[in-house]
């Protein structure tokens, strides 16, 4: 392995670990903040800083690839189910029980997808 190799491993397993300490942090910080401001106020906030944060990053980006025309629909579509549906859903279950039910329950989503996809067909 080169030395330029090993830079880019450290460098995606920081970024992983960073992910990781995100999504671990995500549940007592949102817990915390949903008991002291309405719930779709905070969803609201958090909708703001992640689309500051992209789009910082996207300003960062030397070269920009357009998406095609026939694609707008989807990413649409894809957009309002994992933003608008999954992040509200989230936010209002996580108001409804603990941190930690809330993570178990979302660690466990591939089985319960998989269950549900059992039953349905």
């Amino acid at each position: 392995m080169t030395p330029n190799d090993r830079t880019g491993e450290r460098r995606a397993q920081l970024l992983l670990f960073m992910v990781v300490i995100i999504w671990a942090t995500n549940y007592p910080l949102a817990k915390f903040a949903i008991a002291r401001m309405e719930v779709f106020v905070f969803n609201a906030l958090r909708f703001l800083v992640a689309a500051s944060v992209l789009a910082a990053i996207c300003s960062w980006q030397r070269q920009w690839t357009p998406v095609a025309r026939g694609d707008w629909r989807r990413i649409l579509r894809a957009g309002i189910v994992a933003n608008v549906l999954y992040q509200s859903a989230f936010i209002v279950g996580l108001g409804l029980t603990t941190a930690g039910n809330s993570a178990v329950l979302m660690a466990t989503s591939p089985l319960w997808t998989i269950v549900l996809h059992a039953r349905l067909h």
